[in-house]
């Protein structure tokens, strides 16, 4: 389970009205445009944790407001539209504000960089001949600078459009209702008169349609010939509260609609079905209605924003048929999700960044929402549970008493004993004092030493990128540590730092073997055909079977025995999406549907290594393991299942 953070941008004007929010693609950069009468128009960037970029300098307009911005599709450059018709791009790597010269004197209603990023596209509300001119030619000295420039964040491995052919072409649509076609000569042709101006237009790349949303909510769909020419398929008149449509994919040929109720549809345009989301259950009130929408791809979460400060999400999962069912119902592959609620009406909701983090506005304030796993922490029959971004469930297994507790921080991790409970975020840790009857909690103050002196993972871990997650053991001589490597993907191998010895081993669950059996990590350990003894081979085919129960797999959360130094308990989860180890050690029994998750428990000793004591399949009814304390693992139940801990016998 997982819940969204918010915080508030820090913005230097807090009297400004923000109109405008575009995240970056790849970087966590969200640009924020706003206006107030003191200062006139602005443009601010912000990081991912609402801090202010103060080395973006671009200066503010005295008398008009931005009207229309975006970032390039991979680098640190952004282009920005002002209501007085100016155009500028602001270049990050040369800390440079440059003018475009265009014909635009109108504001500036529209701005899009071509698919690799080589041209812009832009218009105006008035000047429509004069932006076919301006788009096609543009400014290619200004443009020039994308090909000197390089991202800071190069140690991700961003991926660059620049080197792709680029796709020219593009469709332009008037408040006339005139459609338009041009090409990557600059000849501008009119291929369509709507009935009524064009509020939207969208292409679905996989079968070249265009999809055309009128003022009169008329829908309709267009083949598209290669010279541009389209030739209507349908047309579809949508009804709604009021004519401010919102439209964004949902999904490859999947559109999103809403016309300001409480509800979106989703239209499959491949096979025409549609069906209704809707903001249903206690947590959304009477006369709440979506106001705009925005997708994520690499999420499948659907993204609604409301009138009532509610920011909803539905999120794709395809749920397996039932024995009753014979077709697939798609609505409920949608799960709405628990809202985040904030202050003030939601005007706009945008994903984006690698991150995948969401930007709110609701015009008074900006905010950034970022997914956090949700965190718990079981000992000495005491568990944790967090429920919200401030509030955990505390519950005394031995007393049988239970606590809601509001934080007064953002909680990112929690870890308790029986006589106190450890939170923290990114900023501050707070001890609170439990109760033997955990009737009320008091903050207390405890300083906090080092154990022992610490490590650079890179000088011990190859293709280290960062660590994800450490734990340590009851009595701290040992450390178990999940790292990404410099791709940021998770690494297959779980590494044990021993204190005592300053030596690090590891386990690969891509393998299924720990460091002593592992070579290269696809090599077989030593064959039967090569020992000496029968005792040898038994062992070799013990392992050899391990290997095969619970490879393939990387580690999503490991946790040690309360009690047992030498006794790790790992949630591993399979490779799905993995190009698979070439192991022809394996047998083909190894080739079968392998569980989504398992738990597997690790017997840790500097004399006989790393050795899988015991593993199992975790059923879908439980969410995550909870904590360990010989002989139960402690495991939290789904998000469909009562919220709480449950004992499972090892």
């Amino acid at each position: 389970m997982t819940l969204y953070f918010d915080c508030i941008v820090d913005s230097p004007h807090t009297s400004a009205i923000n109109t405008h929010i575009a995240w970056h693609a790849q970087s966590a950069c969200l640009a924020v445009a706003a206006y107030s009468e003191e200062k006139g128009g602005t443009v601010n960037v912000y990081t991912g944790e609402g801090k202010l970029c103060e080395e973006v300098e671009i200066p503010p307009h005295p008398t008009a407001q931005v009207t229309s911005m975006v970032w390039h599709p991979s680098k640190r450059v952004m282009a920005v539209g002002w209501e007085s018709g100016e155009l500028f791009l602001w270049n990050d790597h040369e800390h440079e504000l440059r003018e475009i010269q265009s014909l635009h004197r109108a504001p500036i209603s529209v701005l899009l960089f071509s698919a690799a990023g080589t041209r812009l596209i832009s218009a105006d509300a008035v000047c429509f001949f004069g932006l076919a001119r301006a788009a096609v030619s543009g400014d290619e000295r200004a443009l020039d600078i994308f090909s000197s420039w390089r991202p800071r964040t190069g140690h991700k491995h961003l991926g660059m459009m620049g080197t792709a052919k680029d796709n020219l072409n593009f469709f332009l649509g008037s408040s006339t209702g005139v459609l338009y076609h041009v090409n990557e000569t600059g000849n501008c042709v009119e291929v369509l008169q709507a009935d009524g101006g064009i509020k939207r237009l969208l292409h679905h790349g996989s079968r070249n349609l265009l999809v055309v949303i009128t003022e009169s909510l008329v829908l309709g769909q267009f083949s598209v010939a290669v010279d541009g020419s389209v030739t209507e398929i349908n047309r579809v008149k949508l009804s709604g509260r009021t004519n401010d449509i919102q439209v964004a994919w949902a999904g490859a040929g999947l559109l999103a609609v809403s016309t300001g109720d409480s509800s979106v549809r989703l239209w499959n345009l491949d096979s025409g079905d549609n069906n209704v989301l809707s903001l249903r259950g206690p947590s959304y009130r009477d006369q709440e209605f979506v106001m705009c929408l925005s997708y994520s791809s690499n999420k499948n979460i659907l993204c609604a924003g409301t009138n009532l400060g509610s920011v909803a999400m539905w999120k794709y999962e395809e749920s397996k048929l039932t024995e009753e069912e014979y077709v697939r119902d798609p609505e409920k592959d949608w799960k709405l999700q628990n809202p985040t609620v904030i202050s003030g009406t939601v005007k706009q909701v945008a994903w984006g960044s690698a991150q995948n983090l969401l930007g709110v506005n609701t015009v008074r304030d900006v905010y950034i929402l970022n997914e956090q796993h949700m965190v718990a922490s079981y000992k000495d029959q005491v568990s944790v549970v967090q429920v919200s971004p401030t509030q955990l469930s505390v519950d005394v297994f031995s007393g049988g008493s239970h606590l809601e507790l509001r934080a007064e921080i953002q909680v990112r991790g929690v870890h308790n004993s029986l006589d106190h409970l450890l939170l923290w975020n990114m900023k501050k840790m707070v001890v609170y004092e439990i109760t033997s009857d955990a009737t009320h909690l008091r903050v207390v103050g405890l300083e906090a030493k080092p154990h022992t002196q610490g490590k650079q993972m890179g000088d011990y871990i190859k293709d280290f990128g960062e660590i994800i997650s450490a734990r340590c053991n009851c009595n701290g001589t040992r450390v178990s540590i999940a790292v990404a490597q410099t791709s940021l993907l998770p690494d297959p191998k779980l590494y044990i730092w021993d204190i005592e010895s300053e030596s690090f081993t590891y386990f690969n669950f891509a393998s299924g073997r720990s460091e002593d059996d592992d070579v290269d990590g696809t090599a077989p350990p030593n064959s039967a055909e090569s020992v000496s003894s029968k005792e040898e081979g038994i062992n070799s085919r013990a392992k050899r079977e391990t290997a095969q129960e619970v490879g393939g797999r990387f580690v999503m959360s490991h946790m040690w025995d309360a009690e047992d130094p030498r006794l790790l308990v790992c949630e591993a989860k399979s490779l799905h999406n993995t190009k698979k180890q070439k192991d022809h050690y394996l047998s083909s029994a190894s080739k079968e549907e392998k569980p989504a998750v398992m738990l597997v428990s690790l017997f840790v000793s500097p004399d006989h290594g790393n050795i899988v004591q015991d593993a199992f399949a975790l059923s879908p009814s439980f969410s995550r393991l909870l904590g360990v304390q010989v002989p139960f693992f402690y495991l939290l139940n789904s998000h469909d299942a009562e919220k709480k801990a449950r004992t499972f016998a090892l």
